[in-house]
C-alpha cells in the first residue's frame, strides 16, 4: 500500500501518461476511450494492493517508513503500530530503537530530610555521609530503578517529579544534595539517545539549602548542554531560576 502523502498526483498528468502508469504498473492498458477520472481511480486501487520486497529498500527509507508507524503523536491523531516488530527478526532489531525511542518515561523521586535520627533510618541525613553511602546508594539505584529500566540507553524523554521535604523541623543543610546529584547522574549515564528532560520540582519551603540547590542545578543545565539535551525546569523556586539563567 502506498500512503497517500507519498502517493503520486495523478491528476496534474496526462492522460496518455495515466495510461502508461497503468500499463507499468498491471501490465496492461485500459481502454482508449477511458477517462481521466476512471484512469485515476484505476491507479488509486492500484496503489492500495501495492506490495513491494521491504527489506531490498535502501536503510535510510525503512526508517522513513519506521518513523511513520512506530511514533505516536496524539495531537495529529497518528498512532502506532508496534505489530511491525514482529515481522522478524531483521525488522525488529533495526526498529525496535525508533519505537523505544518514541516512549516517555516518568519516574517520581521523594527525598525526605530527618533532622533527628528516626528508627535508625539516616540514609538522606546530611551531606556528611554520602561518602559513606555511595556503596549503599548505587547497590540500590541498579536494584530497585536501573535493573527495571532497560529502555533509557534508547530513550528520549526523560520526566522526574523531585519531591524535597522534611519530617520534623526543617533544616536546610540535612538536605544530601549529593545524594540527589548522584541519582540524576545515574539515570543519565545511560541515557544515550536523550533529546527532552523535564524536572518538576516539589519543594517545601526552608527545607533546602538555596546554594546547593542552585549548584545542583547548574551541574543539571551543565550536563544537558554538553549533550545537547533540551531541559525544562518546571515550578523552580524564582530566586534558583534567576541565579541559574
Amino acid at each position: 500500500m502506498t500512503l497517500p502523502q507519498f502517493a503520486l498526483r495523478y491528476k496534474d498528468f496526462s492522460q496518455a501518461d495515466l495510461q502508461l502508469f497503468v500499463k507499468a504498473r498491471n501490465g496492461r492498458r485500459m481502454r482508449k476511450n477511458a477517462s481521466k477520472k476512471s484512469l485515476i481511480k484505476e491507479l488509486g486501487a492500484l496503489d492500495e494492493a501495492a506490495t513491494f520486497p521491504f527489506m531490498d529498500l535502501p536503510p535510510e527509507m525503512r526508517n522513513l517508513v519506521y518513523e511513520q508507524i512506530l511514533t505516536h503523536n496524539r495531537f495529529a491523531g497518528r498512532r502506532a503500530w508496534p505489530a511491525i516488530l514482529r515481522t522478524s527478526k531483521s525488522v525488529y532489531e533495526e526498529s525496535k530503537s525508533i519505537f523505544e525511542a518514541d516512549k516517555v518515561i516518568s519516574i517520581d523521586a521523594t527525598y525526605r530530610c530527618f533532622p533527628r535520627l528516626h528508627g535508625g533510618y539516616v540514609d538522606l541525613k546530611g551531606d556528611v555521609k554520602f561518602q559513606d553511602m555511595l556503596h549503599t546508594l548505587q547497590r540500590h539505584f541498579e536494584r530497585d530503578l536501573g535493573s527495571k529500566l532497560k529502555l533509557l540507553p534508547s530513550i528520549g524523554s526523560l520526566k522526574i517529579k523531585l519531591r524535597l521535604f522534611s519530617i520534623g523541623p526543617p533544616r536546610g543543610q540535612d538536605m544530601s544534595f549529593p545524594k540527589i546529584k548522584y541519582f540524576i547522574d545515574m539515570l543519565f549515564r545511560p541515557c544515550r539517545g536523550l533529546k527532552r528532560f523535564e524536572i518538576e520540582w516539589r519543594i517545601q519551603d526552608g527545607v533546602f539549602d538555596l546554594d546547593a540547590l542552585a549548584s545542583l542545578v547548574a551541574h543539571i543545565r551543565t550536563q544537558c548542554v554538553a549533550r545537547g539535551i533540551a531541559l525544562q525546569l518546571k515550578d523552580l523556586p524564582q530566586s534558583v531560576e534567576e541565579s541559574n539563567p
